[in-house]
């Protein structure tokens, strides 16, 4: 049987069952939570100008009330996922909803965001609503398997993010225990741990232990007899980190998907166990004799996300400036609490007249948008051009802004701060794509000793 051949051999649809339901509650939380808490009018409606991706800057916010009935929305659809019901159509809902949140502002970015984009959309091409789902009560099957690559794909997608996770803290900085040292620092008054948090064993140990724990623990959850204990090591990792750092619902995702490598039939493993049941793996359903069809554009679907998830968090390499410094090539390559980076920025407009106005960034983007900026080329860029527009709206035709310049410095992990873009660089005379930026200052000043 060819490596391919196994991905349409049948397996239980239960540990996919109970991935949709976690998956689900897990979003539905979420949601509920960004619904009530989050400060939509200060995220959404008192900026000026919101940092969109690429060319979307089509995309445009809601109403206040427009916003709050979207995470309403997104609710509903989580709680659809979580029961089964219409799963598919709620998935749907949930990606468009979600994608049009994540996509409005890219000061907002987060890795967990970008998880659950991935995995939502991985769900809505596998039945995972076969079983234990409303759906599978209101149209009842003998069928309780899904094809294996269901549960391949998801495990792989775990993989490169756990593997990628430790690779990225392969650098200088981390190895000489910075940002860690820092941060946890902040947090030396916590009760039990936190005299631990000022001691450079502990900090070394940390900082090199999380590299092993990726490197070698991700891979060593695909061999059984390491399993279990690398999953309790992961279970505690993950908890204190939700303790000690503001990570959202990463680690619980994380976790939660790492139940799929005890394998398609765990839950009824352990239910039989905790009955004190004797359990046959094919004494709870019924399962096709034969294979699923074997489908070449499945293959290829399946071939093509793989290459993509392992060479898109590469492409820094195609740049040579300092990944963490220029930002080129960060985003959406699970570069997770990787650096610390504070700044200053005000710009100045120079009007066809020769007259020259200062801005500063408060005067238009709210408190979160103001911290990212100084340290985010593109973003600098970007409110740069929407100055240019702003003002040059508000003066006449005949003396529009024809540069914009800043003063702006960043400070990466510790260091003095340093300029990131040259004071005299006209921002609307310069490109800022996919190539590398010649515009953005190397990093020079070190890491202090």
């Amino acid at each position: 049987m060819s490596f391919t051949d196994r991905w349409f051999q049948p397996a239980h649809a239960s540990a996919l069952a109970v991935f949709r339901i976690g998956f689900g509650l897990i979003l539905l939380l979420d949601m509920i939570r960004y619904g009530f808490h989050l400060d939509i009018e200060r995220y959404y409606q008192e900026p000026d100008f919101l940092f969109y991706y690429w060319n979307l800057d089509w995309i445009q916010p809601l109403s206040s009330s427009g916003m709050q009935g979207l995470y309403a929305l997104l609710a509903v659809a989580s709680l659809g996922v979580t029961l089964g019901m219409f799963y598919r159509a709620s998935l749907l809902v949930f990606i468009a909803g979600f994608s049009y949140t994540f996509l409005l502002d890219e000061s907002r970015y987060l890795n967990h965001f970008y998880m659950v984009w991935l995995f939502a959309v991985l769900m809505l091409f596998m039945p995972a609503n076969r079983i234990w789902s409303i759906d599978s009560w209101r149209q009842p099957s003998t069928n309780q398997s899904v094809p294996a690559w269901c549960y391949w794909l998801l495990i792989f997608q775990l993989e490169v993010i756990l593997i990628y996770a430790g690779l990225v803290k392969l650098n200088p900085d981390w190895l000489a225990l910075e940002p860690l040292r820092t941060w946890l620092s902040y947090r030396a008054d916590m009760p039990l741990v936190g005299s631990l948090f000022v001691q450079d064993w502990a900090i070394a140990t940390a900082a090199y232990g999380v590299i092993a724990l990726h490197l070698l623990g991700a891979p060593l959850l695909l061999w059984k007899p390491a399993r279990i204990w690398v999953m309790l090591v992961y279970a505690a990792f993950h908890s204190l980190n939700h303790f000690v750092f503001t990570i959202g619902i990463f680690p619980w995702m994380t976790l939660f998907t790492s139940l799929l490598v005890f394998g398609p039939d765990w839950p009824l493993r352990l239910w039989a166990k905790i009955k004190g049941q004797r359990f046959y793996a094919d004494g709870d359903a019924e399962q096709p004799k034969n294979s699923y069809p074997k489908s070449h554009w499945v293959i290829i679907a399946i071939v093509g996300w793989c290459l993509f998830q392992v060479l898109v968090p590469l492409r820094h390499f195609a740049y040579p400036s300092d990944v963490a410094w220029s930002e080129e090539g960060h985003r959406f390559a699970w570069r997770m609490k990787l650096r610390s980076k504070h700044g200053y920025s005000d710009f100045m407009l120079h009007y066809q007249n020769g007259e020259t106005q200062r801005v500063y960034p408060r005067q238009h983007l709210n408190k979160r948008q103001v911290h990212r900026l100084p340290c985010q080329p593109d973003m600098i860029w970007k409110f740069a051009h929407f100055l240019e527009q702003h003002y040059s709206s508000e003066k006449p035709a005949s003396n529009p802004v024809v540069a914009v310049t800043t003063n702006v410095f960043c400070s990466l992990n510790g260091r003095p701060s340093q300029r990131i873009v040259a004071e005299d660089t006209n921002l609307l005379a310069v490109e800022y794509d996919i190539t590398p930026t010649e515009w953005i200052l190397p990093l020079t000043t070190p890491l202090p000793k």
